[in-house]
């Protein structure tokens, strides 16, 4: 039996804007990992997994169906859904006996009974924790599992017609106690060396690597663990021999736990991999996520592993108002100890890293306006920060914020955006580009499609756009240096509404007309906005 499974992360030039790296999915390790130790079938062939978009979809789906895979596994994300989904139809087209499952946490299957009416190409969803509910499905359709045995966590597109599997949340401490990494080194080893003869650099790959998987918290804009559990399950793993596999190797890891640092261990994990650090090697572990309402952890996992790598602090703040934050269930510390964080950091950076100084805030929120955001932002400058990662709002079907009462409260409504990453367009250009995104699939390493809010009850998608600009050109004049941010936030705030409001004109129509909206730079007469990073 042979088993293909196509993560399709994020790669190329998208990617090395949004993420600065070519992220590794360990899911594939994963699954594979639980069912060496669990599975039944001996004859089981995994191919190599697609761990990156680094072919255009056409020729990724020709080498698929050239492998003649028995099954076919898809990793489904905000990122890539309309990709998997067009892999996922034309496969099962081509290779009609092939078996069809997709996962991952941008699926609804398991909420919509209507699921294989609109994709009847789609055999199974998986939803919730993948390792048992993959293993079962294997041995299932493999003969080594009765036809009549229960699945868990799998929503079957069955003859009888929709067949909703029991959930089952990971508890299996083998498992657990298991590096998936450490018990297949040769495949980690071999799946690297392919990506680097396929010209991904190594010093641009990072793996993700988990250490608890959940998050407690319910944060309205976000889909961790499909909002199916609030539970949070530590591994229990040899994580030193883990990160030193990884130093062996020489490969950068990223964490992919939701709060990390909330945990004791986290430190001695966090610090044992720090003392591995050898400047003239790519190994780093790099933390991401930090404790929302811890500020100490937060300060000295951000501070050290900058001063130590260079890396830019990242506080995910999403916005300061105590107002926004209550709409969003966002836990966080106030405001004045926020501010009280960054001005330390400010102040104990050495002078060539002062400018790494950087936080997060997500645009569009109920309860924001342009000019809420604007003073943030100028509010965050004045206490030393210098980068500013502004994210536009998108939906997740699997999110607090997709519940019906939720988006009436605020009066939500989303749009299917594009993003065209640093590159620019002509006008005469725009209207062919609307209609053929509007009707197909666009190509992923060109183009982000993510449904993004299009009017909350205090701010519309013409305002969104103007927050997007002076973010934009507010970093770049952090950039360079600027002191006196009032006189910089005056004359940024008369420039981007004269861009918007002349740009605005030229995109309504097309996005009235098509529903849907292109975030790039318009070349035109010195019409350069609506623009996104």
């Amino acid at each position: 039996m042979k088993i293909k499974f196509v993560s399709n992360g994020l790669s190329g030039e998208v990617n090395q804007v949004q993420l600065g790296a070519n992220a590794i999915n360990p899911a594939y390790f994963f699954l594979k990992a639980y069912y060496h130790l669990h599975g039944h079938n001996p004859d089981v062939q995994w191919l190599p997994c697609d761990f990156l978009m680094l072919d255009p979809v056409d020729v990724q789906l020709a080498k698929i169906v050239d492998q003649q895979p028995d099954l076919v596994g898809l990793s489904v994300y905000v990122w890539n859904e309309e990709i998997q989904y067009y892999l996922a139809k034309e496969i099962k087209a081509k290779l009609p006996n092939c078996v069809i499952v997709l996962g991952g946490p941008q699926l609804v299957a398991h909420k919509d009974p209507e699921y294989f009416i609109k994709y009847p190409y789609v055999d199974y969803v998986c939803y919730g924790d993948g390792e048992e509910a993959f293993q079962q499905l294997i041995d299932k359709i493999s003969g080594y599992l009765s036809a009549d045995a229960e699945l868990v966590n799998m929503v079957e597109n069955s003859k009888e017609g929709y067949k909703l599997w029991p959930l089952k949340i990971l508890s299996d401490e083998l498992y657990l106690s298991t590096s998936s990494f450490l018990i297949q080194k040769q495949e980690v080893m071999d799946s690297i060396n392919r990506l680097i003869d396929r010209g991904v650099p190594k010093n641009q790959i990072i793996m993700a690597i988990e250490f608890a998987r959940g998050c407690m918290y319910k944060c309205s804009f976000c889909d961790w663990s499909q909002n199916l559990t609030k539970k949070v399950k530590r591994r229990t793993h040899d994580w030193k021999a883990e990160l030193d596999f990884f130093k062996e190797i020489d490969i950068t890891l990223r964490e992919t736990d939701a709060n990390f640092g909330q945990w004791p261990q986290d430190l001695e994990i966090f610090d044992y991999g720090s003392s591995l650090y050898d400047p003239t090697k790519n190994f780093k572990l790099r933390i991401h996520n930090t404790p929302k309402l811890k500020k100490e952890i937060t300060y000295y996992l951000q501070m050290t592993q900058t001063l130590l790598h260079g890396f830019r602090i990242h506080v995910a703040l999403q916005d300061i108002n105590d107002r926004v934050l209550r709409n969003i269930d966002r836990p966080s510390i106030s405001w004045a100890d926020q501010k009280e964080l960054l001005t330390r950091m400010h102040n104990e950076l050495p002078d060539d890293k002062k400018h790494l100084l950087g936080i997060q805030v997500i645009s569009g929120l109920p309860g924001q306006t342009y000019d809420s955001i604007v003073d943030m932002l100028v509010e965050c400058a004045s206490v030393g920060v210098r980068q500013i990662a502004q994210g536009v709002w998108v939906y997740l079907d699997n999110s607090p914020a997709s519940d019906k009462f939720y988006q009436r409260t605020h009066k939500l409504e989303w749009i299917d955006a594009y993003f065209l990453v640093d590159k620019e367009l002509s006008i005469n250009q725009l209207e062919t580009l609307y209609k053929e995104l509007s009707t197909g699939v666009a190509d992923p390493r060109v183009w982000t499609k993510l449904k993004i809010v299009k009017k909350s009850s205090s701010m519309g998608l013409k305002d969104l756009m103007k927050a997007q600009l002076f973010m934009q050109y507010f970093n770049e004049n952090l950039e360079i240096g600027v002191t006196d941010l009032a006189e910089t936030k005056k004359i940024i705030n008369q420039q981007v509404i004269q861009e918007i409001d002349s740009s605005y004109q030229i995109h309504e129509p097309l996005i009235d007309k098509y529903n849907i909206v292109l975030f790039t730079r318009v070349n035109d007469n010195n019409l350069s906005t609506i623009h996104a990073n």
